[in-house]
């Protein structure tokens, strides 16, 4: 699964910020926050993001084995699994949804780092200015 999710916080980022030296130019847990809040699109694609951290023996057992900081915590695997399957499927109730925007609020901190992460992938320059917030 490609890790690259096209977030709608990168675009208004971009339109938001300017480019110029010592701006953030990452989405920040607030911002990401804010859009998972206002936007079910963004909470289906958190889901599947961090369902792809999982390992493939974690997504078939729908548990959390390996303490990698990536993917589902142990108290969310089954869940966050479940939810993410629903989600390829296109089966959500809107039950459903709120019960992953829940879910999906409590790992801003990864899906900012999976962001940076994809952002600097895709644009090499990026990890200066990563660096210089301890982000990289």
């Amino acid at each position: 699964m490609e890790k690259m999710v096209e977030f709608e916080i990168r675009v208004s980022k971009a339109k938001s910020r300017n480019k110029g030296v010592g701006k953030y130019p990452f989405p920040t847990k607030r911002e990401i926050r804010e859009h998972i809040l206002a936007h079910d699109s963004v909470v289906l694609e958190s889901l599947q993001l961090l369902d792809g951290y999982q390992l493939s023996l974690e997504q078939e057992k729908r548990a959390s084995l390996v303490p990698n900081r990536s993917g589902w915590g142990v108290s969310h695997a089954k869940k966050g699994t479940l939810l993410a399957e629903k989600a390829r499927t296109g089966t959500m109730s809107r039950d459903e949804i709120a019960q992953a925007r829940e879910l999906v609020l409590h790992y801003t901190t990864q899906l900012a780092k999976f962001l940076r992460q994809d952002m600097i992938a895709a644009n090499p320059e990026l990890a200066a200015v990563a660096s210089r917030y301890s982000a990289g």
